[in-house]
Formats: structure tokens, C-alpha cells, sequence
């Protein structure tokens, strides 16, 4: 089949259903359009993360155990506070909380 017959198809398959071919080129460019917003959006979404840590001063790590930290594991972690919290679930409701200890500063 020669190049001029496959164009000659090609143009008059879209005279003859304008309409699917605008579908088409439609659904073409949200698919592009839906990859560019989903590759910038990350970068985006993670320096807006960084500014908000850095303005509200968030712990940089948590660590937690289920039955505490002996004094060898408070040894090998340094300049941190160190407290308590609980799960409470509040009484006639199925509503939780989450209560921490009071530290002395902030971290």
C-alpha cells in the first residue's frame, strides 16, 4: 500500500466522522495534560511539605516503642524529649483522642 493511498484513507476517515477524531484528539490531550500536572505536582507538594516543618518548627523524628525506652536506648539517642501519650476513647461516643505528656520544651 503506498504512502498516497494510507493519507488519502486517513483524510477522508476523518471527513467522514469528524466528530470521533476531535474525541480523540480530546482524549489525547487530557492524558498529557493529566501526566504534566501528576509529574510537577510532586516536586511542588514536597517544598510546600518543607516550608510548613520549617515555619512550625516540627520534631525532625518520633520515635515510639510499645513498652518504653530503657535507659541504653535513651543513651544512644541524644538531645530529645522524652514522654508519654495514650489512646483514650471518650465515653458514650465512638470518638478517640490522643493524650501526650507535658514536656519542659518544645523539640
Amino acid at each position: 500500500m503506498s504512502k498516497k493511498i494510507l493519507y488519502k484513507d486517513a483524510w477522508q476517515s476523518i471527513g467522514r466522522s469528524p466528530g470521533r477524531f476531535i474525541a480523540l484528539v480530546l482524549l489525547m490531550l487530557l492524558g498529557t495534560f493529566s501526566f504534566v500536572g501528576l509529574k510537577i505536582t510532586g516536586p511542588d507538594m514536597r517544598q510546600t511539605g518543607l516550608n510548613y516543618f520549617n515555619q512550625t518548627h516540627l520534631a525532625d523524628m518520633t520515635v515510639t516503642s510499645a513498652y518504653g525506652l530503657n535507659q541504653a536506648d535513651q543513651a544512644r539517642v541524644k538531645t530529645v524529649n522524652y514522654g508519654y501519650f495514650t489512646d483514650a476513647k471518650i465515653k458514650g461516643s465512638t470518638n478517640g483522642i490522643r493524650v501526650f505528656s507535658n514536656s519542659s520544651s518544645l523539640s
